[in-house]
C-alpha cells in the first residue's frame, strides 16, 4: 500500500526524537523496530501535548521519513524477508477502513478510561478531538509497528491493538504531568503558574532600578509634598483610595511592564508557558495574566519592609520618640550639597542623644535619683553621638529592595531631605499612631506607615538603650578621673 509518512520533530529535555505518523495509509519499512514502551512515552507525551497544535510539527514528503530510534535497515538476524512478511501478516488491518475502525474503538474506549484515571482538571485539556488524538495516532503507530516485529496473525493484532494502545496511553497521562494553557486555568492554577514564572531573582533585578526612577521622580514633585518614603509601604487593603497605594501600585505596574519587555527579547519557544504572548503591559487592558503577574509582584515586594521599618526606627525616629532623647541638625544654617556629595556633609549632619542602662531598661522619669551603688556603670548615662541622614537614607533604601546595589544620587538625595524635613517639623504625633490608623490616612506623609509594630519597637529600643563596650569604657574611665 502506498502512503506518505509525517515526521513531528518534539523539543524536550532530551535528544530530538521523529515519530513517523501515516498520512494517509501506513507503510511498514522493512526494519526493526523495538517495542515502544517505558520511558519513552512520557516524552511522546509531554512534547505531543505540550506542542500539539500543527505549527509545532514539521511536515514531510511521501516517503521521506528517518530511521526508527536504534533500529536498522533490516530486522535483526533477518535479510529483510521477515519485515516483508510482518507487512502482509498486517495489511488487512492497516487498510484505511480497517485503521479508521479500530482507531474508532480506540476513542470509544478511551473516553471511558481517561474519565476513570484523570483527574477533572484534565480532563478538558484531554479532550479527544484535541492534542490527546495526535498522541493516540502516535502511539497507535507505534504499537502496531511493534506487533508487526513480532509476526502475529491478523486476528491477534485485532485483539491486542486497542488493549495495548489503551494501556500505553493511559500510562502516559498518568505519569507526565499536564500543560494547561493559561485559557485553561482557574486562578489557583493561574497564579501558581505566573508566581514560577516571575522569580525573585528577576524581580529583585527589576526593583532597584524602577524604585530608583520613582524616588526621584516624586521627589521632584510638589504635589507629593515629596513625600519618598511612604511610596513603598502600601495598605494591606489595595482597595483603599491612599497616597502609598497608589504611588506602589505605579512602582509594580512599572516592574510587570519591565519583566513583559525583557519578554520580548527571548525567543518565543524560550518563554515561560503563560507570558507566551506578554511583550508590554496595557494598563487600560489588563487580562486575568497581567492582574496575576500584578498581585504576585506586589507579594513579592512586601518582604524588605520589615527590615527598612528597622533602619527607620532605630537610627532616627527612635530619637524623636523616647523620653529623654532627641536628634538635631548639627549646623542648622548648613548650604545644600551638590549631588553626589551629601555622605558625611554638613547639611545631613544630625546630633544624637539617649539615655542608656547596661541592661537596657531606662525608667520614665529623668533617671536622676541618687543610687546606693559604688559600681559607675549603675543607673541612667546619657549617651551622645553623631551620624549622617543621608547615610541613613542610602541604607533606608537599600534594605527595601534587599540589594547593595548603589542608588543614584537623586534618590538618595530626595530620601535624605525627607528625613530632614520630618527632623524640623514639630509634629510628632506619627509616632504613637498605629498602623492601622496611619493605613486610613489618604494622603501623603502618614509616617506612622514607615515605624515597626510595639514589639518590634521595644526590641529596638532596647538595643539603642544598652551601653556598648566602647561607651562602658568611657563611663568607666570618667570615673576613673573624677576619683583621681
Amino acid at each position: 500500500m502506498k502512503g506518505g509518512y509525517c515526521s513531528a520533530s518534539v523539543r524536550g529535555a532530551g535528544p530530538r526524537v521523529g515519530h513517523s505518523v501515516p498520512t494517509v495509509g501506513l507503510r511498514i519499512a522493512a526494519r526493526s523496530r523495538p517495542v515502544c514502551r517505558g520511558t519513552q512515552y512520557p516524552l511522546v507525551a509531554a512534547e505531543a501535548i505540550r506542542f500539539g497544535m500543527p505549527s509545532s510539527v514539521t511536515w514531510c514528503g511521501a516517503g521521506r521519513h528517518r530511521p526508527a530510534r536504534g533500529g536498522s535497515s533490516s530486522p535483526s538476524g533477518g535479510d529483510g524477508s521477515d519485515a516483508a512478511a510482518a507487512a502482509a501478516v498486517i495489511s488487512p488491518v492497516v487498510g484505511s477502513d480497517a485503521l479508521n475502525t479500530l482507531f474508532g474503538r480506540l476513542e470509544v474506549k478511551l473516553k471511558g478510561v481517561v474519565d476513570a484515571s484523570i483527574d477533572d482538571k484534565n480532563k478538558e485539556q484531554l479532550a479527544i478531538d484535541g492534542p490527546l488524538s495526535k498522541l493516540m495516532r502516535t502511539v497507535f503507530t507505534e504499537e502496531l509497528d511493534a506487533l508487526a516485529q513480532r509476526q502475529p496473525s491478523a486476528a491477534v493484532v485485532k485483539a491486542d491493538l486497542v488493549k495495548s494502545v489503551t494501556a500505553a496511553v493511559v500510562h502516559v497521562l498518568r505519569t507526565t504531568p499536564q500543560v494547561r494553557s493559561p485559557d485553561q486555568m482557574n486562578k489557583e492554577e493561574l497564579h501558581d503558574a505566573v508566581n514560577k514564572a516571575l522569580e525573585t531573582k528577576l524581580l529583585r533585578d527589576q526593583h532597584p532600578k524602577v524604585l530608583n526612577r520613582r524616588t526621584f521622580a516624586v521627589g521632584a514633585d510638589p504635589l507629593t509634598k515629596k513625600d519618598v518614603l511612604t511610596i513603598s509601604f502600601p495598605a494591606a487593603s489595595k482597595t483603599r483610595a491612599t497616597y502609598s497605594n497608589e504611588q506602589f501600585s505605579k512602582i509594580v505596574t512599572v516592574i510587570v511592564h519591565e519583566v513583559y519587555e525583557r519578554n520580548a527579547l527571548i525567543q518565543v519557544e524560550k518563554r515561560p508557558t503563560v507570558f507566551r504572548n506578554k511583550t508590554r503591559l496595557l494598563v487600560r487592558h489588563m487580562d486575568r495574566i497581567d492582574r496575576a503577574a500584578d498581585a504576585v509582584t506586589h507579594s513579592a515586594l512586601h518582604d524588605g519592609r520589615s527590615e527598612t521599618r528597622k533602619l527607620f526606627w532605630k537610627p532616627f525616629a527612635i530619637y524623636l520618640s523616647r523620653p529623654g532623647a532627641s536628634m538635631q541638625l548639627s549646623k542648622p544654617d548648613a548650604v545644600a550639597p551638590t549631588l553626589g556629595a551629601g555622605t558625611n556633609s554638613d547639611y545631613f549632619a544630625v546630633l544624637c542623644k539617649t539615655r542608656a542602662t547596661t541592661t537596657g531598661a531606662v525608667p520614665e522619669d529623668d533617671g536622676t535619683a541618687e543610687l546606693d551603688s559604688d559600681d559607675p556603670l549603675d543607673g541612667v548615662h546619657v549617651v551622645v553621638g553623631s551620624a549622617c541622614l543621608y547615610v541613613i537614607a542610602e541604607l533606608f533604601l537599600q534594605a527595601f529592595v534587599r540589594a547593595t546595589r548603589p542608588f543614584d544620587a537623586e534618590a538618595v538625595n530626595s530620601v535624605a531631605c525627607n528625613l530632614r524635613d520630618i527632623l524640623l517639623d514639630t509634629d510628632r504625633s506619627w509616632t504613637t499612631m498605629s498602623l492601622k490608623a496611619a493605613e486610613l490616612l489618604p494622603g501623603s506623609c502618614a509616617w506612622a506607615l514607615l515605624c515597626p509594630l510595639k514589639d518590634g519597637r521595644d526590641a529596638l529600643e532596647k538595643e539603642v538603650q544598652t551601653l556598648l563596650p566602647t561607651e562602658r569604657q568611657a563611663v568607666m574611665a570618667q570615673a576613673a578621673h573624677r576619683g583621681s
